[in-house]
């Protein structure tokens, strides 16, 4: 498995859709979010005290499967002597449904964990248009929040210019259209005639 090369991977072009699409495979999943792990370990022993990363808040739906995966290396399996991170979820959607958004973001469910005066990791599939990232960035500052780190696999060049993500594995161009292992049948159902 050459990971490196899913860190740019091309697109699939189908005839009659606007979207170019890449496919995730589980297996790549997986190893990102390790490797993700590794950089956030990395970011733990580094920083200042007060930067240390106390909560994570998975963004439904996007964000659960990386975050489950998140929470073996980083809570489980964590390095002896590392910080405990506290992991939790908070709802927020963008889409209606594939390619159809909403005007703003839509809080779906408040966060289910503790969030003042802490560093709060953020974990998203995907940094499309940046918008989702900025409004709970935004969001849980003013739920008293004192640092927000945003994770995300995939950035596009919006999502880049829009807002600080502090980690994330691979770029795609702005139309791709990723699919990652949780949504496979949900773009099928959706896309294909």
């Amino acid at each position: 498995m050459d990971l490196d090369a899913w860190r740019e991977p091309l697109p699939t072009i189908i005839p009659d859709d606007e979207l170019k699409f890449v496919l995730i495979p589980p297996e790549i999943e997986s190893a990102a979010i390790l490797q993700l792990c590794l950089e956030l370990n990395k970011y733990q022993y580094v920083c200042d005290a007060n930067s240390v990363i106390q909560s994570a808040l998975m963004v439904t739906m996007g964000g659960l499967h990386p975050g489950v995966l998140m929470y073996d290396h980083l809570v489980k399996g964590r390095p002896k002597g590392s910080p405990l991170i506290e992991f939790g979820t908070l709802g927020v959607s963008f889409y209606r449904e594939l390619n159809n958004r909403f005007e703003r973001p839509r809080v779906t469910a408040a966060a289910s964990i503790e969030v003042a005066n802490k560093t709060v990791l953020v974990i998203d599939d995907l940094g499309d248009t940046g918008g989702t990232l900025k409004y709970v960035e935004q969001s849980l500052l003013e739920s008293g929040a004192h640092q927000i780190l945003n994770m995300v696999l995939y950035l596009k060049p919006k999502a880049k210019r829009l807002c600080s993500v502090d980690f994330f594995f691979g770029e795609v161009a702005q139309e791709t259209w990723i699919i990652t292992p949780r949504e496979q049948v949900e773009t099928l159902i959706q896309r294909v005639p």
